[in-house]
C-alpha cells in the first residue's frame, strides 16, 4: 500500500512539474493551399529535438526537399476548450479539437489520415475521424512560451511588468490580474480578459493598449489597481475600468 502511494506521488508530481512546448503545425509549402495551422504540446525532448530540426530546416529549404519525418501523426480529442488554436489565422481561432496523444512523426502516412484542421473542425466528428497526419503540413514554428507549471514562486518580468505563466496561456499579472495569451510574438500580443475583452499591446507601445472592443487607444496607469485607470484617446478622459463599456 505505501508503495503504491510513494508511486503516486511520483508520478502526480512528475506531471506537475513537467515542462511543455507548444508548436505550430502548418502547410509547408511556400504557396499554401488552406491556409490554416494548429497547435500541439511536445514533452519528450527526442520530439522537442525534432520538431526544431524541421523549424529550422524549413528556413533554409522552403520546399522541405530531403526532409526526415516532417509529417505529425497524432490522435484527435474533440472537446471544447481544449488548446488548440489557429494563431494563422486572421483572428486567432480556437478548435473544438485537439491532439490528445501525439504517436510521432513520420514520412508518410495514410490517406485516410491526410485531413486539414479545418476539414476537422467541420466534418471530423461525425466522419468518425481519430487520427490526423496531413500531408503538406509540419511544424512552422515554436510558440515563444515554453512554460512549467507547479512553480507557484517562478514570478517573471520583462516589458509587460510582473507576471506568472503556471498556467499558461491563463496567465496571470501583478496589476491586471487573470488573462489569456494569444498571438506568436512574445512581443507583440494579444490579449482577452474579463473586464476590457480583446486587446493588443506590445514592447515600446505598453503601458497603451488597443481595445477591439472600444475600438480606442488605452494608456493604463500604471499601480491604479481595483479599479485600474485608462485613459482614452477617443474621449480624451480618465476612465475607471468599471466605466469602459463600448
Amino acid at each position: 500500500m505505501k508503495l503504491c502511494l510513494f508511486l503516486l506521488v511520483v508520478v502526480l508530481v512528475t506531471n506537475v512539474f513537467a515542462i511543455k512546448h507548444v508548436f505550430i503545425i502548418a502547410e509547408w509549402h511556400p504557396m499554401a493551399v488552406v491556409s490554416d495551422s494548429y497547435s500541439i504540446m511536445l514533452f519528450e525532448d527526442e520530439h522537442i529535438a525534432h520538431a526544431r530540426y524541421l523549424i529550422e530546416y524549413r528556413r533554409q529549404y522552403p520546399y522541405m526537399e530531403e526532409v526526415v519525418a516532417p509529417l505529425i501523426i497524432g490522435e484527435i480529442t474533440y472537446q471544447i476548450g481544449g488548446f488548440n488554436f489557429d494563431f494563422l489565422a486572421p483572428v486567432v481561432t480556437r478548435w473544438n479539437w485537439h491532439v490528445g496523444k501525439f504517436r510521432g512523426f513520420s514520412d508518410y502516412s495514410p490517406g485516410i489520415w491526410d485531413v486539414s484542421p479545418t476539414w476537422i473542425e467541420a466534418y471530423g466528428k461525425d466522419a468518425g475521424q481519430e487520427i490526423i497526419g496531413a500531408w503538406g503540413y509540419t511544424i512552422v514554428a515554436e510558440y515563444p512560451f515554453s512554460f512549467q507549471t507547479g512553480q507557484d514562486d517562478d514570478w517573471k518580468t520583462g516589458w509587460y511588468g510582473e507576471y506568472w505563466d503556471g498556467y499558461f496561456p491563463w496567465v496571470y499579472h501583478r496589476e491586471h490580474g487573470w488573462v489569456y495569451v494569444f498571438g506568436l510574438d512574445p512581443s507583440s500580443i494579444w490579449f482577452w480578459e474579463p473586464d476590457l475583452g480583446f486587446t493588443w499591446t506590445a514592447e515600446g507601445f505598453y503601458p497603451w493598449f488597443w481595445s477591439a472592443l472600444r475600438g480606442d487607444w488605452l494608456y493604463y496607469a500604471p499601480g491604479s489597481i481595483d479599479p485600474r485607470w485608462y485613459y482614452s484617446a477617443n474621449s480624451k478622459s480618465w476612465i475607471a475600468e468599471t466605466k469602459l463599456d463600448p
